[in-house]
């Protein structure tokens, strides 16, 4: 889906830079609600990049009523998410 999505966004805006905003958050509010993965955030960075993509960030909520999960909840998930912007990074020869 997000290939296609980013396709269209290119080609709808072609005076304007892509930029994509990728989802690092829990996506619910129990424990066992899915948290995006590293492979997740690692495919759409890919999808991104190909599109042309000129930014690319992960939105997160911080806590809010809710009770959605910010990426600095679990340790682990904020690692991966850490992990995966330096792979960015290292893609696209960011300092």
């Amino acid at each position: 889906m997000l290939p296609g999505v980013l396709k269209q966004a290119a080609e709808g805006m072609l005076e304007r830079p892509i930029w994509y905003v990728g989802q690092a958050f829990r996506s619910g509010t129990t424990d066992d609600s899915p948290v995006v993965t590293e492979e997740d955030m690692r495919l759409s960075w890919q999808h991104a990049l190909q599109a042309g993509a000129r930014a690319i960030w992960w939105y997160s909520y911080g806590g809010d009523a809710r009770g959605w999960d910010s990426v600095r909840t679990t340790p682990e998930h904020w690692e991966n998410v850490k992990r995966v912007n330096r792979e960015l990074a290292a893609k696209v020869g960011a300092k």
